[in-house]
Formats: structure tokens, C-alpha cells, sequence
């Protein structure tokens, strides 16, 4: 997986199924944050039932004061070579550690693809690529590096038995 082209990226190896890929804002308070993990996935009976199972997964948080949801959005999508959800979100962040006090929330957007792994059924790959900023000072071309970031990853041999 590599970062989005361009700018000073930060390359974090969490653990064999998860990376973390990020960087600062062109503003103060805004970061931009890749990610992509390998995970379980439920069996599923075709697209339409992959898409209500990524879209239970995706709600199952439980709601917070904290948070403020602007929309969501989940679609199939065919920009991989597997069967993938593509979800968008935007949401406010009250209470944020990386707001200043004069800031009273933080906008964070979201964009997810939830791929199927080509090789299982069983095995999730998740390509994330998310921003939090100030309102008013989001980051112009945010569609434009996650694009970026999705046709760019790949999906990796698996090489786990238990799968």
C-alpha cells in the first residue's frame, strides 16, 4: 500500500494487518489520516446482502454526545477487482482534544471501501481515508487523494491458514 502522491507522509506499520498512513493539514487542527486492515467478514449471499451487513457494521457504534452525524452513505462499488461497499460520512466532533476552545466542533469526512478479499470470502480488506479539520477549513482536494489512495492499494496474497 502507498501513501496519496505528493506531500510528507507519515508510513506506521501497526501490525502485519493494519497500516497507518498520515499526514498535517495545509491549517492548524487539520489532519489526514489512510488506514487499511485486514479483518473477519460475515458470510454473506450476494451484493445486496454484503451491502446490508457493511451497513450494519458501519452503524453498530453506539450514539455519543460527542459526535453530530451530517450524512452517510453506502453503495457497491466497482473500483476494485472484488466486491466492495464504498462509504461516505461526515460528522461534527464536540468535546474535541484537538480543537482550541474557540473552536466548539471538528468536521470529520470519512471515505471507506470494505472489500471482500479476492483469495476469501471470510477475509475483509478495509481502505479508509479520513480528514478532521475546523469547519470552514477542509482540505480542497480530500476526494482527490482518496481516490488516489484506493487505486493505488492492492490486495496482498494471504498467507494465513486459518482463512
Amino acid at each position: 500500500m502507498l501513501p496519496p502522491s505528493g506531500f510528507d507522509w507519515h508510513y506506521k506499520i501497526i501490525n502485519p494487518a493494519r497500516v497507518h498512513i498520515g499526514r498535517q493539514g495545509e491549517y492548524d487542527g487539520q489532519t489526514i489520516v489512510a488506514l487499511a486492515s485486514a479483518h473477519k467478514l460475515p458470510v454473506v449471499k450476494g451484493e445486496a446482502d454484503f451491502l446490508d451487513k457493511i451497513r450494519e457494521m458501519s452503524w453498530k457504534d453506539k450514539p455519543s454526545d460527542n459526535f453530530k452525524m451530517l450524512y452517510q452513505t453506502e453503495s457497491i462499488s466497482s473500483e476494485k477487482a472484488a466486491k466492495c461497499a464504498r462509504m461516505e460520512r461526515s460528522y461534527q466532533e464536540f468535546k474535541s482534544r484537538y480543537a482550541p476552545p474557540s473552536i466548539q466542533y471538528l468536521i470529520i469526512k470519512d471515505i471507506c471501501l470494505v472489500c471482500q478479499h479476492p483469495e476469501s470470502s471470510k477475509v475483509g480488506v478495509s481502505f479508509c481515508f479520513s480528514e478532521r479539520s475546523w469547519p470552514g477549513r477542509n482540505f480542497k482536494k480530500f476526494e482527490i487523494l482518496a481516490n488516489d489512495f484506493f487505486q493505488n492499494a492492492e490486495f496482498e496474497k494471504l498467507t494465513i491458514n486459518d482463512y
